[in-house]
């Protein structure tokens, strides 16, 4: 279901914002959520959650979360294998794939994160800055296997969130 929304938003290149549930998402954030269900497809689950969404976030590639990902030396490929490891395959796939109490423990934070800074939209930094605080997500578990500088990442990410106070988000 949300590939099909996210094919539409693509295909309106004068929309750059789009609904989902109650609340608006930047088009990158959404294509992130868009990039984290496929990835929960390719790991055959029927859910995603926290660990599809930092790899929605590294998959999407163009948001200050990717960026700010690649600066922190992330692979890709080392967090697709540590996601993969943190999941057993469910038996026939699910048309939709929805989002697990992590994932929407991550939304939720993401968008209190984005309302304490007075924006109208979840952004990839959003989710990302959601990642980096949260105490118990398998997201966060992983950027700690791979002995991510979460405090450097959240600091970048602020910054960058600073800079754009009052300029065009562009995220």
């Amino acid at each position: 279901m949300l590939a099909k929304m996210a094919v539409e938003v693509m295909h309106d290149a004068e929309k750059q914002a789009m609904d989902f549930g109650a609340w608006r998402y930047s088009f990158k954030a959404m294509r992130a959520i868009v990039c984290a269900e496929e990835e929960a497809r390719k790991l055959q689950q029927k859910y995603f959650g926290s660990a599809e969404i930092l790899l929605g976030l590294m998959v999407e590639g163009t948001g200050i979360a990717a960026l700010v990902l690649r600066l922190g030396k992330l692979k890709l490929s080392e967090v697709r294998v540590l996601a993969s490891r943190k999941h057993v395959p469910c038996d026939g796939m699910p048309e939709d794939i929805l989002l697990d109490n992590d994932g929407c423990n991550l939304v939720e934070a993401a968008k209190a994160i984005a309302v304490k800074r007075g924006e109208s939209h979840i952004r990839t930094a959003h989710l990302l800055l959601a990642i980096l605080e949260s105490e118990n997500s398998l997201a966060r578990e992983i950027l700690g296997l791979l002995h991510a500088d979460m405090w450097s990442m959240k600091k970048g990410l602020t910054e960058l969130l600073d800079q754009q106070t009052g300029k065009q988000q562009v995220d």
